[in-house]
């Protein structure tokens, strides 16, 4: 159906564009998870089989750099005093591994769906 749409869509005519009709197929691999490497030459492995999960225990960044402005995408709903704590309990966190990230509510752009 979307094939057949750019097909007569006049903007895709002019600027060249087609859509074929199959899915390209591509080769690829998974990369393990890197071994992170914090100050006072600790390291934490990071298990293979729930990679993006480890514990943090207070290990300081080598070389944290400071977060004063960011963006949260939220898809929880969150209402405002979920917001309030959840951005103070970050910056918490961060503070307590050796980074500075805002908890200024003007300081994040907050972007509800």
């Amino acid at each position: 159906k979307n094939n057949s749409m750019y097909k007569t869509d006049p903007y895709a005519k002019e600027f060249g564009i087609t859509v074929a009709g199959e899915m390209t197929r591509l080769t690829g691999r998974i990369l393990f998870p890197p071994d992170l490497e914090y100050s006072n030459n600790k390291s934490v492995t990071i298990k293979k089989d729930v990679p993006g999960k480890w514990f943090q225990d207070k290990n300081h960044y080598v070389k944290a750099q400071a977060c004063t402005n960011w963006c949260m995408v939220d898809l929880a709903n969150l209402s405002d005093a979920q917001f309030n704590d959840f951005r103070k309990v970050l910056a918490n966190v961060a503070r307590a591994n050796g980074m500075t990230i805002s908890d200024k509510a003007t300081d994040i752009l907050r972007i509800q769906a």
